[in-house]
C-alpha cells in the first residue's frame, strides 16, 4: 500500500526574558530516559522521555534567570496551581483521533507517542540540535506513524529560542487525522502566565492585534 506522507510546521517557541549572555554555549547533558539541555551550563529544559509518559516532551522550561514558565503539575505540587488535564505536561506534540486512536487526551499507554532513538545531539557556541524518532503506537499495539522531530536550541540577547521541525511518515497504513479541536503543538503554562481576565498577568497578541485568547 502506497505510504501516506504527512509534513508539518516548522514551529518557533520563543521566551524572552531576563538577561542572557548573547552567544552562550549550548551543551546537552544524558541521562536516564533524559536529556538536560544546558545553556552556558545552566538548564534550560529537559527532553523527557520516560517510559510512564505518553509522548515525549520538554520539562521544565525555564527563562534565562531561571524562572519556570510552564506549569508543575503533575511532576511537582504547587500551592495555588491547577490540578486538571494531567496531560498537559510541558512542551509537547500530539494529536487527538489519529485512524480512532486518541493520541492527546491519553494519561495512560497506549496509544503512545514512543520515543524509539536520538539520531543527532550536536552542541554549539550559539545553537545546539537534537533529533530524535518517535512512533505513534495504537491501541492496537501498531505503529501509524514514524515521527522524525528536529529541534534546535538557541540562545541570545534576552532570550532563549527553540525551532519545532516535525515530520510524520504513515508507516504501512494509510493515516487520517479526524476533525477534532485537541491538537496538536501545545505548552501549558504556569499559572502566574494565565491571561489577565483569568486571574493571571498576562495578555496574548496575534498577530493581526487580536487580544486575549478569544
Amino acid at each position: 500500500m502506497k505510504k501516506t506522507i504527512l509534513l508539518l510546521m516548522v514551529l518557533p517557541l520563543i521566551f524572552m526574558f531576563s538577561y542572557c549572555e548573547s552567544g552562550s554555549k549550548v551543551t546537552f547533558v544524558e541521562k536516564e530516559n533524559q536529556i538536560d539541555v544546558m545553556m552556558n551550563g545552566q538548564l534550560f529544559t529537559s527532553y523527557l522521555y520516560k517510559p510512564e509518559l505518553t509522548k515525549p516532551i520538554l520539562y521544565p522550561v525555564l527563562s534565562p534567570s531561571g524562572i519556570k514558565v510552564n506549569r508543575s503539575y503533575p511532576f511537582e505540587i504547587v500551592a495555588g496551581e491547577s490540578n486538571d488535564h494531567p496531560h498537559h505536561t510541558g512542551v509537547f506534540f500530539t494529536y487527538d483521533e489519529v485512524n480512532n486512536d486518541g493520541f492527546w487526551n491519553n494519561t495512560t499507554t497506549p496509544p503512545q507517542i514512543k520515543h524509539i532513538k536520538i539520531t543527532k545531539m550536536e552542541s554549539g557556541k550559539e545553537n545546539g540540535t537534537l533529533s530524535t524518532v518517535m512512533h505513534w503506537v495504537a491501541e492496537s499495539g501498531k505503529t501509524l506513524l514514524v515521527e522524525n522531530r528536529t529541534m534546535v536550541f538557541s540562545s541570545g540577547k534576552d532570550s532563549y529560542k527553540i525551532d519545532f521541525t516535525m515530520t510524520l511518515t504513515a508507516k504501512d497504513t494509510a493515516v487520517v487525522f479526524q476533525d477534532t479541536k485537541e491538537g496538536m503543538f501545545a505548552i501549558r503554562v504556569a499559572h502566574w502566565l494565565r491571561e489577565k481576565d483569568k486571574d493571571g498577568t498576562a495578555m496574548y497578541l496575534s498577530s493581526n492585534g487580536d487580544e486575549f485568547e478569544k
